[in-house]
């Protein structure tokens, strides 16, 4: 039989205690608080945070599993923790690392690699294994549960919802072990920036599936939510349509059909919420209700949205209309007063009934759309798999036939090979899939990037990151690391002749440690109070610097057999980082560069704070002609120009760019002429690996720094920032959606190319 096998685990009569201590770890605790596609400021605290959704992301993944008698349980708590490695600002968080690690040749940041090292550093199989009874008495029990939780750790490196449909359906790569499945994934994503992996059980595999489906529904309720969308366009009713309905097969019809499936929903949710106003007592409420909501779409007021201004809008109006309600209490006795003032709190809080309905109508679309999707993997998949399983046994008797018939046996031989069958939806679906997905990165997501995350974020984080390094190793920090014994003894051999630092006196470091205010004796409160750092000043900045410094020393000394790994990996990192700077900076068009920040500059001042017109053909064509007629571009230059020029305004752009040139000035320098340069690449690219591996002291100390304040929180990165002078309060008041993200840009472009424009 073909069907897939259900992955069974000592673990799952433990469960319990591992979804316990997920629910208790600190990393979950620090998801509560990271949002998902825009930062939670203090208005938008009903958008999805990155806990809740590995929640949703959970339930899915049971539901799928459970649908295909696979293990719920595993892949449950295995989602629970997926996005355990996400930093601060989600995926614009993750790409800050990510170049900033490349540039320093200590690897690669990808969240779901560092999800696997942040399980580990705070010990969560160990915590939940010693909450089993009388474990202690069965060390064979706890060695086959210590074994196992590599199966955990495999659906957090491999879930990337982000892959594409080429990259969800691929086979994976078998391994050995799972443990040596994980060891490998680990270094290929830290290591050669080759993180698109396929998970080892049928159950990892529903966890790509599972993210997408979950994040989906809640990246258009936050749309709604803080008025990046208002309502539904026509992209998204003509492909919500063909999710709500069959039986139509032009753009036109499903778009008719959605916006009825919408009316419908509408209209049942009121009916549901004026029902409880039937009764003669609440007329009178009920009809000044509907004469408010009347008053504010004559005036034009957009009653489905949920954007302050319109929301101060409708206040108004209802004040008004309470104004009327007080004007006629003249005459009125004290009882009837306190009975009118008692129906005006009623009213308000029937108005805001009605007015929430729509966020409610969009839940229950985006719900009947995520229903759709797991539906249809179930079907499709058991299908498939029955449909399978009949040509072997067809085959099978074919050959009892016809024994001598080599043919035939060599189908048979293909069919099994290629069994089980993965987790997949149907072509429709599929095809819906990735185009809601993408429609959402178009429309929804990159317009909740605030400027600060494009701007000031990338470059705070940059000069944080190379004190916190400079520290590790001004204080010894890194020494110890390589002169432990235990971890030496985990390192590989070629990469170990490089574990080595520069000479420094011992004296030197404990005046350095000193310096920082680091405690010999562990133990000991080292920290001072936050009211030290509610002062202004240079004197407040340099003491939260301090501060860091101290942190950052204390996490890396509580660093064990982890830190081999890293070694290991970010040892393995530098031909791979090496070989792409050297490239990128003899690549590097100059004039290019000139002509891309020029258009920058004319965007910003032509289209600041409305930024997404320029999707408009016809405002890229103009301004295609701008180009030409100032002289920035040829007109057979613009396209690219322009493309680029939108792709961001960042820190991050200008950073790159700056390296590049610096790196290219250099090479120059050395050799002449680019057609030198490219002659001796090679050259180049060698000398460069040598010199980074007789540094690794240095760029240990940039990973370990990189560690430490990637995982902090939106808000701890904030105030870490704006306490030590490199933001400032004002900055986490700039515009949002002004600016492109490249890291959505590069996931917009990436599914154009292989799912095509369909629509």
């Amino acid at each position: 039989m073909v069907r897939m096998k259900k992955t069974e685990l000592t673990w799952d009569k433990y469960m319990d205690y591992l979804i316990e201590t997920i629910d208790e770890s600190k990393f979950m605790r620090r998801a509560e608080t990271k949002p998902m596609s825009t930062p939670k400021a203090a208005s938008e605290s009903h958008v999805t945070s990155r806990a809740t959704h590995s929640k949703i992301a959970a339930n899915i993944a049971k539901r799928l599993a459970d649908g295909l008698d696979l293990n719920g349980e595993y892949i449950y708590a295995g989602m629970l923790m997926h996005d355990a490695g996400h930093p601060f600002s989600a995926h614009e968080g993750e790409e800050i690392f990510n170049k900033f690690g490349k540039r320093k040749n200590c690897g690669f940041f990808h969240h779901n690699a560092k999800g696997v090292e942040v399980i580990r550093a705070e010990g969560i199989r160990d915590k939940a294994i010693s909450k089993i009874p009388n474990i202690n008495e069965n060390p064979e029990l706890r060695e086959q549960l210590e074994t196992e939780f590599d199966y955990f750790l495999d659906v957090i490196i491999s879930h990337d919802g982000e892959a594409t449909r080429g990259e969800r359906n691929r086979k994976e790569t078998q391994y050995p072990s799972m443990h040596d499945a994980v060891k490998d994934k680990l270094k290929r994503a830290n290591s050669f920036n080759d993180y698109k992996f396929v998970a080892q059980t049928p159950e990892g595999k529903l966890a790509k599936m599972a993210d997408v489906i979950a994040y989906l529904a809640t990246d258009i309720q936050d749309g709604f939510r803080i008025g990046i969308i208002e309502d539904f366009d026509d992209d998204y009713l003509a492909l919500l349509g063909e999710v709500l309905t069959t039986g139509y097969s032009t753009r036109e019809g499903y778009i008719t059909c959605a916006k009825n499936k919408i009316k419908e929903v509408k209209e049942s949710k009121l009916r549901e919420l004026k029902s409880e106003m039937k009764k003669p007592e609440n007329e009178a409420i009920l009809a000044n209700a509907n004469e408010i909501i009347k008053r504010a779409e004559q005036q034009g007021v957009n009653v489905t949205s949920m954007r302050d201004e319109e929301l101060q809008k409708i206040d108004a109006i209802m004040e008004q209309k309470i104004q009327e309600i007080k004007d006629k209490s003249e005459g009125m006795s004290e009882e009837e007063k306190q009975f009118m003032y008692a129906d005006i709190e009623k009213l308000k809080e029937f108005v805001g009934k009605m007015l929430s309905v729509n966020s409610s109508v969009v839940q229950e679309i985006t719900s009947r759309m995520q229903e759709y999707f797991i539906n249809d993997i179930v079907t499709e998949t058991r299908a498939k798999t029955e449909e399978k399983e009949k040509t072997i046994l067809e085959l099978r008797e074919k050959i009892k036939l016809n024994p001598g018939d080599e043919e035939l046996r060599k189908q048979l031989e293909d069919e099994e090979r290629d069994t089980p069958v993965n987790p997949k939806f149907s072509y429709k679906a599929e095809r819906l899939f990735d185009n809601i997905k993408n429609l959402n990165y178009k429309k929804i997501v990159q317009y909740t990037k605030w400027d600060y995350q494009i701007e000031q974020q990338p470059e705070a984080a940059k000069e944080l990151v190379t004190i916190a390094a400079e520290a590790l190793k001004e204080t010894g920090a890194i020494r110890n690391k390589f002169y432990d014994r235990a971890i030496r003894s985990e390192v590989d051999s070629e990469a170990l002749k490089f574990m080595k630092v520069n000479p420094v006196a011992e004296s030197q470091y404990e005046k350095n440690k000193e310096r920082y205010g680091i405690r010999a004796i562990k133990g000991v409160k080292t920290l001072e109070s936050d009211e030290r750092f509610t002062a202004k000043g240079k004197r407040a900045s340099e003491n939260r610097k301090r501060q860091l410094c101290r942190e950052v020393y204390n996490n890396v000394q509580k660093e064990g057999d982890n830190f081999a790994v890293k070694f290991n990996n970010v040892f393995a990192a530098i031909p791979k980082t090496v070989e792409m700077v050297v490239d990128e900076a003899i690549s590097h068009d100059e004039e290019f560069t000139k002509r891309v920040n020029a258009t920058r500059n004319i965007i910003k001042a032509e289209y600041d704070g409305k930024i997404e017109k320029l999707d408009d053909p016809d405002k890229q064509e103009r301004l295609a002609l701008l180009l030409v007629g100032r002289g920035i571009c040829k007109p057979n230059q613009t396209a690219d120009t322009i493309k680029q020029a939108m792709r961001s305004y960042g820190y991050l752009e200008r950073y790159e760019e700056e390296e590049n040139r610096k790196n290219q000035n250099e090479l120059l320098a050395q050799y002449g002429t680019m057609e030198e340069i490219k002659k001796h690449r090679d050259e180049i690219i060698q000398k460069r690996i040598e010199q980074a591996r007789n540094s690794m002291e240095d760029i240990m100390a940039y990973q370990l720094a990189i560690d430490y304040i990637s995982g902090m929180t939106d808000r701890s990165f904030n105030d870490l920032a704006i306490r030590t002078g490199y933001m400032s309060y004002d900055d986490l008041n700039t515009k949002r959606g002004t600016t492109r993200s490249s890291s959505v840009a590069d996931l917009i472009e990436k599914n154009n190319k292989e799912n095509g424009e369909e629509r």
